[in-house]
């Protein structure tokens, strides 16, 4: 086999091999020599079909056979003996294997970079403190009482944070269009989920009335067929509501688990629970910290095809994130697919880099810190045992927590060699730091 190396780039490859036709024509004739004893042909009886029929019948499928397998394990071989470690399956160019020539292909792929974990010296990250104080207390039993108030009738002019139920129709140039009609709707005045001016308008309405209001689409909107249009909305308002938060009483506290009516001990449980959520957040941020700082530290070119893979698993999870921002991936999408490109890079250099640190530190996950992990994920199920079990017996999902446990002990090595500052933050900063 002879075997030709070149490097188009930092990380691609172009591996060009070549191999002798006598290495294919012994296989091809060991495979039609095997195929003659079991070989069916009307008018031969089975192991009577002479080679030279059998060669004209079957010979062509047979080298094509041979050829494709030859491809993957020459390609495998060559790799081997290069020392060369790809990213990804090889694009396979230049295929020539005419009778009597041999074999010779061209593999085009990615390699894994080579590079050393830099020194973590003098590198400082930052760890949020948060204390839970009683007025954290007293916003999140706000929002519950919020998030279970009711909605009474209400008889005079409706204000921000009303609800009014509606009917509605959108006309441009006189016309209704896709999507600007609504029927028994119920729209949140200042919830901002109508274009500029809609809800606005609504203010001061009363059960009953109607109302024409002349708006304008934004110039960047999701449907490009509405953008700057010029709308006249026809709505008729058939009641409004106004919002009645419930009382702290017992029914109110029974709702989070707190039976006993004791408003101290409803108190002591939300703490309890806020703390816990603290503690997670704190960590979470911790460890992107981490993270962070290591991509920093350690800068390197990553294999565009596993860039593309990481990208592809992230869509999801960064379009959610999007949409909390308030921002519409559809209406930026160059902007979100740069962003998307760059996280894949970020989940690939990690990985990598993380990688390194568990082969140079020799890290592993311990099975109690595993059996801790699954015993926490349990805790909060009814039948946790039932809960345990199904982890042990599902391989692909204990592996899942392996990883997870393998990746904080590489965390808790990185945190360990660098330098951790406190910073003391309140916990509506923490947990909504926008």
């Amino acid at each position: 086999m002879e075997i030709t190396v070149e490097k188009p780039s930092e990380l691609e490859r172009c591996l060009k091999i070549s191999l002798p036709e006598d290495l294919l024509e012994g296989k091809v004739v060991s495979r039609l020599t095997d195929l003659q004893k079991t070989a069916r042909l009307d008018g031969f009886r089975k192991g009577k079909i002479p080679p030279k029929i059998v060669r004209q019948r079957f010979g062509q499928q047979v080298r094509a056979e041979v050829v494709g397998e030859l491809v993957q394990s020459s390609f495998g071989e060559a790799v081997q003996e290069e020392s060369l470690r790809p990213a990804g399956q090889p694009v396979i160019d230049d295929l020539e294997s005419k009778v009597g020539d041999g074999l010779s292909f061209t593999a085009k792929f990615e390699v894994f970079p080579d590079f050393s974990l830099k020194p973590l010296n003098g590198v400082k990250v930052e760890k949020n403190s948060c204390v839970i104080e009683a007025s954290d207390i007293d916003n999140v039993i706000e929002k519950l009482r919020t998030q279970n108030q009711i909605w009474i009738e209400k008889k005079g002019a409706a204000e921000i944070g009303d609800k009014l139920h509606i009917s509605y129709r959108g006309l441009i140039d006189n016309e209704e269009f896709e999507g600007g009609v609504g029927e028994d709707e119920n729209l949140v005045l200042g919830s901002k989920s109508m274009i500029a001016g809609f809800e606005d308008g609504l203010v001061g309405s009363i059960d009953g009335e109607e109302k024409t209001l002349q708006l304008r689409f934004p110039k960047e909107y999701h449907k490009p067929e509405l953008c700057d249009k010029e709308v006249k909305f026809e709505i008729r308002v058939v009641s409004v509501k106004r919002a009645e938060l419930p009382d702290i009483n017992e029914e109110f506290m029974k709702k989070f688990g707190v039976d006993d009516g004791s408003l101290e001990n409803f108190r002591d449980n939300l703490k309890e629970r806020l703390e816990k959520e603290t503690k997670n957040v704190v960590e979470r941020k911790l460890n992107e910290s981490l993270i962070a700082a290591l991509l920093e530290t350690n800068q390197f070119e990553v294999p565009s095809v596993l860039k593309l893979q990481e990208a592809e698993k992230s869509k999801e999870q960064l379009m959610r994130t999007w949409f909390m921002r308030g921002k519409n991936p559809i209406e930026s999408s160059e902007e979100f697919e740069k962003e998307l490109q760059e996280e894949g890079e970020k989940r690939v250099r990690a990985g990598l880099i993380m990688a390194e640190i568990i082969k140079d530190a020799d890290l592993k996950a311990s099975p109690d810190k595993v059996q801790k992990a699954i015993d926490d994920i349990a805790a909060s199920y009814e039948d946790s045992e039932a809960v345990k079990k199904w982890y042990y017996e599902n391989q692909q999902q204990l592996q899942m927590i392996e990883s997870q446990c393998l990746e904080q002990e590489v965390l808790n090595w990185v945190a360990e060699k660098v330098e951790v500052t406190e910073k003391i933050v309140s916990f509506d900063d923490l947990m909504d730091p926008m």
